[in-house]
């Protein structure tokens, strides 16, 4: 009977030591990184209030790595408003631009391209790719801003370009993050993550 009180005695403590830290705010919260990289659904508040998605190494919950592509609904409120599968030219693949897929397509209510996923060949995702500046990460980095905005985003690091490249495309990591710029190297084209 004495292990017994003790026990509970013992777990009162706990509770009350985790409920005075809690209180006086010395429990300490993750940071936006690694809520970032630990998280699935990772969203920000807007000055408005709202809530808005975050990019994350994993995508824009619930369209995640990994995910069967046919699961995904028709519309997310706060994400996206319709999506479309979409199929290149294959006659003509010249008049496909650089960025264009063959994919999934996901639009904001006025018919905008947000965001793309293509298919790893097994039914889901292997492959997401952020166009809007609607969508960003935990940093605040996303498609629009221009090449001195995007260095000095805290963690971004530039890759060292492809010498044996045809065309050099200027590109930066953000942990598990690729962000390409234009082919002029002015603005962010696109950011993307990849797990085939």
């Amino acid at each position: 009977m004495k292990k017994l009180q003790i026990k509970v005695n013992a777990i009162a403590i706990v509770a009350l030591a985790t409920l005075i830290l809690t209180a006086c705010g010395q429990v300490s919260k993750p940071s936006n990184e690694q809520q970032a990289a630990d998280s699935t659904v990772v969203e920000s508040t807007t000055e408005e209030g709202t809530q808005q998605p975050v990019f994350t190494n994993e995508g824009i919950a619930p369209v995640l790595l990994g995910t069967v592509l046919n699961d995904l609904p028709e519309q997310v409120e706060g994400l996206y408003a319709s999506k479309a599968y979409v199929q290149l030219n294959d006659d003509n693949p010249e008049e496909a631009g650089a960025d264009d897929i063959e994919g999934w397509y996901f639009y904001d209510a006025e018919g905008n391209t947000l965001f793309t996923a293509e298919d790893n060949g097994k039914g889901k995702i292997g492959r997401i790719m952020a166009v809007s500046p609607k969508i960003k990460t935990a940093e605040g980095a996303h498609a629009g801003m221009t090449s001195a905005e995007i260095a000095e985003i805290q963690g971004i690091k530039k890759d060292t370009p492809n010498a044996e490249a045809d065309y050099q495309r200027m590109t930066y990591t953000l942990g598990e993050i690729s962000i390409a710029m234009d082919w002029d190297g002015q603005y962010v084209a696109n950011m993307s993550v990849v797990k085939w």
